[in-house]
């Protein structure tokens, strides 16, 4: 084959345009596919073939109980918590339709965790308010502005992490500043909350799998031991 041979994707058997290739462990993908992948899955690059057939199975499957999601309340104002209190399920979006965007559904037992930090950044910008002399570069003065960062910590066998801003480009202990850092307090709070429910409420012995008809002990991030499948 060519330097330029068209490739084949092996995901759904269509023809790669030229730079569309997406490529995998031991194979090539084209970017639609590539497109449903989680946008919390890192390291495409590092999966085998069948391991992301297994993640887009998975991401299907995501897709339709996002469309069945109902939400009982929302936590947060830019990044929010949509929590369905009766099946034990949380999805985590900034988008104002999440449903169109096909965000990762956790159960309350896959939240393991979370934090939030308040980043610094230094950055130099011209100082429009300094007298200028002709013939030199505008003077520049230096600003440090906040960032107020969640990490939720996640169970799941493809990714462990989600990482957001609540605020960007805050002022030192400007309201706006306060109010980022109390929403991240209060999203913290929520999440802590829906894992120890989790805890309490988990089965202590086998449970029957309404996928696939299995009876097992449900994995640690609340999933058939047999096909991966969501209980509950």
């Amino acid at each position: 084959m060519g330097l330029f041979d068209k490739k084949t994707c092996d995901i759904c058997g269509n023809k790669i345009g030229l730079l569309g290739n997406r490529k995998l462990k031991d194979g090539n993908m084209c970017k639609d596919c590539a497109k449903k992948i989680s946008p919390l899955l890192t390291g495409r690059k590092n999966f085998a073939l069948q391991d992301m057939k297994q993640h887009l199975a998975y991401r299907a499957e995501n897709e339709k109980i996002v469309k069945a999601f109902s939400e009982t309340r929302t936590v947060g104002r830019n990044y929010r918590l949509h929590i369905d209190d009766n099946k034990g399920l949380i999805v985590i979006s900034d988008s104002s339709n999440f449903r169109n965007a096909n965000p990762d559904v956790l159960q309350f037992s896959q939240i393991t965790g979370c934090d939030f930090v308040v980043d610094e950044e230094k950055r130099s910008i011209i100082d429009d308010d300094a007298p200028r002399e002709e013939g030199k570069p505008a003077p520049r003065k230096e600003v440090v502005e906040y960032s107020v960062d969640v990490t939720v910590h996640i169970n799941s066998p493809w990714f462990q992490d989600m990482e957001f801003s609540v605020a960007e480009n805050l002022e030192k202990n400007s309201q706006d500043y306060q109010n980022a850092v109390a929403e991240a307090e209060e999203i913290k709070k929520a999440l802590s909350d829906l894992h120890f429910k989790a805890a309490a409420a988990a089965p202590k012995g086998p449970v029957a799998c309404l996928n696939c008809g299995a009876t097992g002990i449900p994995t640690p991030e609340g999933r058939c031991e047999y096909c991966n499948g969501v209980l509950g």
